[in-house]
């Protein structure tokens, strides 16, 4: 039995889906740290700050995940991305996907101005909360 290693070569590639299924899940973590805190639903805003490095150069790619492919030339053209998200802590787990979008688009962006279907943020995200990745 061979074992076939399909990754590639360090620092050359971004999986897109890898960034989608990290915020969703630091989302979700937050999001359940504060109500285990005590935080009242209706009255607690959650902010969040998400950093991206060592993207200069780098392509777009579904190597982690054969599933899914994606098709874009060009790499990008900025080294680090930063991106900030604000949610009500009631935010129901349906919902996470609009915030995790408004995190990962900026990304997505310095390759090409790449936009990433909302269907496949949902889809990822609800993955992860069902816990079928």
């Amino acid at each position: 039995m061979s074992v076939k290693n399909y990754a590639p070569p360090p620092m050359t590639v971004l999986d897109f889906a890898l960034p989608v299924i990290r915020t969703a899940e630091a989302i979700a973590v937050g999001i359940e740290f504060a109500k285990a805190m005590g935080c009242e639903p209706e009255k607690t805003q959650l902010a969040f700050a998400f950093k991206w490095t060592g993207l200069r150069g780098r392509r777009l790619s579904s190597w982690a995940n054969q599933e899914r492919s994606i098709y874009l030339q060009g790499s990008a053209y900025q080294d680090e991305v930063l991106a900030f998200v604000n949610l009500p802590l009631e935010t129901p787990r349906s919902a996470l996907a609009q915030y995790v979008n408004q995190a990962v688009s900026p990304l997505f962006t310095i390759f090409n101005g790449y936009q990433l279907s909302i269907d496949v943020i949902e889809d990822l995200t609800r993955r992860l909360i069902e816990r079928r990745l």
